[in-house]
């Protein structure tokens, strides 16, 4: 019962047996099945007593048995006896289903004349007809062909060959020769005599000639002596690898690799872009390896963990310099050309970032020469305790409502020569800093944001009459509300659009030797401050900007698209694309 438990033979009596008053109880073998099982028991000690001192078989009550008593009677064999069928009401079901023809059965011959068994027959079609009543013909019953739409087949695509085949005509003419011709001819050698022989020997050209090709006849002859001709040097430049990493196939090495166990460890690196002026420092953008599903259902999660870009240098593999914190993670970013300190991020969320690294200019500067700030935390037991890594918030986000709706694929800065206004049209930039972005993303929009100040304002002055040393942000006008100065979308038509991945645009940074409106050499004019009875001096409009530029496509097409809005009363600007 222990073992076997429920399915026990003796698990219906479990509760008898833990019951039972003595330590030992008597279960007997019953080998007649005299209470139709094999094996009985008692359950009291005066049942167990009587049975082992009588040998008494059990009472009929099941707890107590008596002795066996051996049975001699003898049985004869009677047959079985047929009884008379008493009927149940099974004979009125049998009635009701049973089926009984009440007709006259129908009888048919069909005959032929003797003469006609075994000859020839041709079958024909026939249409019922109504003048055909009385007949035969009028149990007949037309079946006309129809075309069935269920089981139509169009066809849409056949493929045909078309040949061109010239015309041969079989002819032939025969020319009967009445004068004899001579049907072979054979040319005798030109030879010299001896004496033009000795002439030409004799001629200064004839040695340097001689001079001149025996050279390189025995040089020929020398190479067929030691290269052969007939081997394959395809066999001697390697084996065949088919597997990856191998030596043959290793023609790039590893100079160095940057991993951090904290920042950018089992994250994917999204974007890399080097210091434009300090070399040795390069940033790095790291993501979650997630996608699309996963990243809405652990949403709370990657709210409470950082979104980071890591600025590293070749002087210091192990930690990175500066960490740039971001609301999402940066998918892609760019160093700004004219200033290094400034720095555009794009967010997986579509949002727009600035950093500006200005403080921390001197430890970048100084990560050459392998300069690292020590923590302030005493080592303990030999352990390594890690420099003090700052960490930078952005200086301005765009807002999530002017933002694009999905990620942000690429981003590049507009050269500093020329600017986009509101109205879209290129002119000069007075400044010659770079200060508009541009942005594209898979929603299908291009949007172009402007980080520069439309109404700059003079720095407050001291008693003195000289200017506060007060820090200033640059970006303190985008905070309240950050919106791309203009959002052309990417389209073919009027309907459909596409998803830019990546684009480069025309112009390049540095390159200004086709604007003729105005001299990029000459030194710019100090920068002035609008009054109320002085206004600023608009800025030139440039006609030979290239605002072209070009895209890849989501659906891998190479696009020709024009930054240049259409003229439309649509308040979304579209791009030219071709």
């Amino acid at each position: 019962m222990m073992t076997r438990a429920a399915i026990s033979d003796f698990h219906p009596v479990k509760q008898i047996i833990q019951d039972y008053p003595g330590t030992d109880f008597l279960l007997v073998y019953d080998a007649e099945f005299v209470y139709g099982q094999n094996f009985y028991m008692c359950v009291t000690e005066e049942a167990k007593e009587r049975l082992q001192k009588a040998g008494e078989a059990p009472v009929d009550d099941g707890a107590e048995s008596d002795a066996g008593v051996e049975d001699n009677t003898v049985y004869t064999y009677k047959p079985t006896a047929a009884k008379e069928w008493i009927c149940l009401g099974s004979d009125l079901e049998i009635e009701t289903t049973r089926v009984d023809n009440n007709r006259t059965l129908i009888k048919y011959r069909a005959s032929r004349v003797r003469r006609e068994f075994g000859a020839p027959f041709k079958f024909g079609d026939r249409n019922a007809k109504a003048e055909d009543t009385g007949t035969m013909i009028t149990s007949y019953v037309t079946c006309n062909s129809y075309e069935d739409i269920n089981f139509s087949i169009n066809r849409r695509e056949i493929d045909t060959g078309v040949q061109a085949v010239t015309i041969k005509t079989s002819s032939m003419a025969q020319t009967e020769w009445r004068d004899p011709i001579m049907a072979s001819t054979q040319s005798c050698p030109r030879t010299f005599t001896q004496e033009q022989i000795k002439e030409v020997k004799a001629l200064d050209s004839y040695k340097e000639f001689l001079e001149a090709s025996v050279p390189k006849f025995e040089l020929a002859l020398q190479q067929n002596t030691l290269v052969n001709a007939f081997a394959n040097d395809w066999d001697e430049l390697g084996e065949e690898d088919t597997d990856f990493g191998i030596k043959s196939d290793n023609h790039l090495k590893e100079y160095q690799s940057f991993t951090d166990l904290e920042y950018s460890k089992d994250k994917t690196v999204s974007f890399l872009d080097w210091h434009p002026e300090i070399k040795g420092v390069i940033g790095v953008s790291c993501c979650e390896r997630l996608t699309a599903y996963e990243r809405i259902e652990k949403a709370n999660i990657l709210l409470m963990k950082p979104s980071l870009v890591l600025i590293w240098s070749f002087s210091d593999p192990i930690h990175p310099q500066i960490l740039l914190r971001a609301p999402d993670d940066v998918t892609c970013f760019k160093f700004c050309p004219t200033d290094s300190n400034i720095i555009a991020g794009a967010c997986m969320n579509g949002q727009l970032v600035i950093w500006d690294v200005s403080e921390y200019r001197e430890k970048l500067d100084n990560a050459k020469g392998n300069v690292q700030t020590k923590s302030n935390v005493t080592a303990m037991f030999g352990e390594e305790i890690p420099p003090d890594i700052p960490t930078i918030k952005c200086s301005a986000v765009s807002s999530i409502e002017s933002s694009h709706t999905n990620v942000i694929t690429s981003i590049d800065w507009i050269p500093y020569h020329y600017e986009y206004n509101k109205a879209g049209e290129t002119q000069e930039n007075k400044t010659r800093e770079c200060h508009q972005i541009v942005t594209t993303s898979t929603d299908g929009y291009a949007a172009i944001w402007d980080i520069q100040n439309q109404n700059p304002v003079a720095r407050p002055k001291s008693k003195a009459g000289g200017v506060r040393n007060v820090p200033v942000n640059k970006f303190a006008h985008l905070e309240s509300d950050w919106k791309p100065l203009q959002i052309l979308q990417f389209c073919r038509t009027t309907t459909i659009s596409f998803a830019p991945m990546c684009f480069t645009l025309s112009e390049r940074h540095g390159v200004w030797d086709h604007v003729t409106e105005i001299n990029m050499n000459e030194p710019l004019p100090p920068p002035e401050i609008p009054t109320k009875n002085k206004k600023p001096i608009p800025p030139v409009a440039l006609k030979s900007i290239e605002t072209s530029f070009y895209c890849g496509t989501e659906d891998g097409e190479f696009v020709l698209g024009d930054l240049r809005p259409l003229k439309s009363d649509d308040k979304t600007k579209k791009t030219d694309s071709g």
